[in-house]
C-alpha cells in the first residue's frame, strides 16, 4: 500500500522527495489522475523528483505510482491527518496520535534514570536547558517549570550563549539538561560535548537507543520518537516529550515535597498584579 511504503521510507527521502510525500499524503483518497508534470507542480518541486520519487519508493514507473495514489482510500481510523478530513475527524485524530505518543512515552521511561535525574537537578544551584529548534520550546517550558518551584534555571536558544553560561557552572553543584528527539541534533551534541569538557553533569531526555546524544549524558530519560514526520501528523508528536517533562518536574517535588510547594506558592504570590 502506498500509504505504508511512504512512512518505511520517510526517514531516507531528500527535501524534494519529502515534498512529494507531504503532499500526497495530506491529500491521499482525493487525488485525480494526474501526470508527473502536474504533481511536480502541486508539490512545487522539480519534474525529475517526481520521476526518482516514484522509482525510489519501488514503483517501476510514474504511472504504477499513480495507479496506486488513486485507489489508496483513507479511513477515519487512520492517524494521518488529511487536508479533506472534516474537522470532528482531525481533532479526533491529533487526541489519538497524543494519547498514543503519551502512552509510548510511559513504556519507555526507566524510573530509575527518572529518579537520578530528580536527584541532580534537586542538588543544583544552576540549571542550564537547551534545546534546538522544536524542542528549544520545550527546553524553555522546563526551565520556567524549574524556576515556578524556585530553582535558578535558564534557557537560551543560542549555542554561543548557552556555552557562555556553561563555562561559569559549577561541575559539583550545577547540571545541564538537553533535550533531542532524535538524538543526534549537531547543535545540541555540541553543548553536551562542551559540558563533558567542563566536567559539568549532562541530564538529556532523547530517543530511545544508544544515540550520540546518550552516550554524551550522565543520565538519560528516554521516550519512543517516531522519525517519520509528515506534515500535518508533525504537530502532534510533542506530547509524549511534555509527559516526560512533567514527570521529570514532578519527581523532583517528591525530593522535598514542602520545600518545593513553599516555593512554587511563593512564586504565584510574587507573579500577581497585586503584589506588593
Amino acid at each position: 500500500m502506498f500509504e505504508n511504503k511512504i512512512k518505511s521510507l520517510y526517514p531516507k527521502l531528500t527535501l524534494s522527495e519529502t515534498k512529494i510525500a507531504d503532499y500526497l499524503l495530506a491529500n491521499l483518497g482525493h487525488i485525480p489522475n494526474m501526470s508527473s508534470f502536474e504533481l511536480a507542480k502541486k508539490a512545487k518541486v522539480g519534474q525529475a523528483s517526481v520521476i526518482r520519487f516514484s522509482k525510489k519508493i519501488g514503483y517501476s514507473n510514474f504511472g504504477m505510482l499513480m495507479k496506486d495514489i488513486v485507489n489508496s482510500k483513507t479511513t477515519d481510523d487512520s492517524p494521518e491527518i488529511n487536508l479533506a478530513d472534516p474537522l470532528a475527524v482531525m481533532l479526533e485524530k491529533i487526541k489519538r496520535n497524543y494519547l498514543k505518543n503519551i502512552d509510548s512515552a510511559y513504556d519507555s521511561i526507566n524510573v530509575d534514570s527518572l529518579e537520578k535525574a530528580a536527584e541532580l537537578l534537586n542538588t543544583a544551584n544552576n540549571i542550564i536547558c537547551f534545546g534546538h529548534m522544536a524542542t528549544g520550546g520545550i527546553a524553555e517550558y522546563l526551565a520556567q517549570s524549574l524556576i515556578e518551584v524556585g530553582k535558578k534555571s535558564v534557557f537560551n536558544d543560542s549555542l554561543f550563549k548557552t556555552k557562555q553560561s556553561i563555562r561559569f557552572c559549577d561541575p559539583k553543584k550545577d547540571v545541564v539538561v538537553l533535550i533531542s528527539k532524535s538524538g543526534e541534533t549537531t547543535e545540541t551534541n555540541e553543548i553536551a560535548k562542551f559540558a563533558n569538557k567542563e566536567n559539568i553533569p549532562v541530564i538529556s531526555i532523547t530517543n530511545l537507543g544508544q544515540t550520540s546524544l546518550e552516550k554524551l549524558s550522565t543520565v538519560t530519560i528516554n521516550f519512543l520518537y517516531d522519525a517519520v514526520r509528515t506534515r500535518l501528523t508533525a504537530y502532534t508528536q510533542t506530547g509524549g516529550l511534555i509527559f516526560v517533562v512533567d514527570a521529570l518536574i514532578l519527581s523532583l517535588y517528591r525530593e522535598d515535597y514542602y520545600k518545593y510547594r513553599d516555593k512554587s506558592k511563593s512564586y504565584r504570590k510574587f507573579t500577581r498584579f497585586d503584589n506588593k
